[in-house]
């Protein structure tokens, strides 16, 4: 576990090429400090506005996007990540066809674009329309995997 600053400084000497990403973040940690998954929603963080708001403007848009993130891998990076994650402000919805409760808040990813994936395994582009319940209203999300062209998530910060 090396650290934000310490991973910028190293993806620097060894010229990695990289990129941060901010959006939505939909999350379970009720049973692990660190998720093992995040479902990622990118859009631009507007000042002052409320998760909530911003949400529902995302969600009203035609077909809004996300992507499943694999998180728990951060953890190797950033030593702190079960704090910042405990540490977000968040919303509760009601998230997938079983409407099960999960969190709501907003994160930066940066990625490494520099490595791409193993080009000979098939990349699954399935999306999957999922029902998102926030208080009496049911809007929906696309959510499909990362895909190869955002690269590998290294790092997550908080954003208020």
């Amino acid at each position: 576990m090396i650290g934000l600053a310490a991973y910028l400084k190293y993806a620097d000497w060894q010229k990695r090429e990289l990129s941060s990403i901010e959006g939505i973040v939909i999350y379970d940690d009720s049973s692990i400090a660190i998720p093992a998954y995040m479902v990622f929603i990118p859009v631009a963080f507007e000042k002052g506005k409320e998760v909530k708001q911003c949400l529902e403007e995302t969600l009203l848009k035609p077909n809004p996007r996300a992507y499943i993130i694999y998180f728990q891998a951060i953890r190797w990076i950033l030593s702190d990540l079960a704090d910042i994650v405990k540490s977000l402000n968040y919303i509760e919805v009601n998230y997938g066809g079983l409407y099960l409760s999960r969190k709501v808040s907003y994160g930066k990813f940066t990625f490494d674009k520099t490595l791409k994936g193993d080009e000979s395994i098939p990349t699954d582009n399935t999306i999957t329309r999922v029902p998102v319940q926030i208080d009496d209203k049911i809007l929906f999300l696309f959510v499909s995997e990362l895909t190869d062209d955002m690269g590998t998530p290294k790092l997550f910060e908080k954003i208020d």
